[in-house]
C-alpha cells in the first residue's frame, strides 16, 4: 500500500513541477488591440487569420474585421491561407506594417519598416562616396606610373 501512495505522490509532485516549468517557460503575454481600435503610428500587437495573400501583403481576418498587412522585406516566408497569425508593427496609412509574426508554432519572423531601409539607403550612399574617393586614389596612383616611364 505504501508503494501505491508513493506512486501517486510521485505522479503529483511531477505535475506540480512540470505546472511551474511551463509557467516559468511560458513567453510574456501581448496586450493585443482589436483591429478596429487600431490608431495611427503606433506599435501595436493583432492577431487573425491569414485568409488572402497577394505579393508582399496579406489579408488579416480578426473576426470582426480585417486589415490588409503589408511587409516591407517583400518576403512572406510561406504563410498559408488559413494560418493563424500574431502580428506586431504599427498602423498606417490604412494598412498595418508588419514589424514581426508569430505563427502557430511559436517561430517568429522578423521585417524592416519602410523607415529603416531609407536610412540603410543612405549609409549606402556614403560607401558610394567613400569608394569614389578610393578611385581618385588609383588615379593618382595611375599619375606616378606615368612619371616613372618617363
Amino acid at each position: 500500500m505504501n508503494f501505491i501512495k508513493a506512486g501517486r505522490m510521485e505522479k503529483g509532485l511531477i505535475g506540480v513541477i512540470t505546472l511551474g516549468m511551463s509557467i516559468i517557460i511560458a513567453r510574456p503575454s501581448i496586450a493585443k488591440t482589436t483591429i478596429g481600435d487600431l490608431q495611427r503610428d503606433r506599435n501595436v500587437t493583432i492577431s487573425g487569420q491569414v485568409i488572402e495573400i497577394s505579393g508582399d501583403e496579406f489579408m488579416l481576418d480578426g473576426g470582426t474585421e480585417q486589415i490588409l498587412v503589408y511587409l516591407d522585406d517583400g518576403k512572406l516566408t510561406n504563410l498559408l491561407v488559413g494560418e493563424e497569425v500574431i502580428v506586431e508593427g504599427e498602423y498606417d496609412d490604412d494598412d498595418f506594417d508588419a514589424i514581426s509574426i508569430t505563427r502557430q508554432d511559436g517561430s517568429v519572423i522578423n521585417f524592416q519598416l519602410a523607415s529603416d531601409d531609407d536610412d540603410d539607403d543612405d549609409d549606402d550612399d556614403d560607401d558610394d562616396d567613400d569608394d569614389d574617393d578610393d578611385d581618385d586614389d588609383d588615379d593618382d596612383d595611375d599619375d606616378d606610373d606615368d612619371d616613372d616611364d618617363d
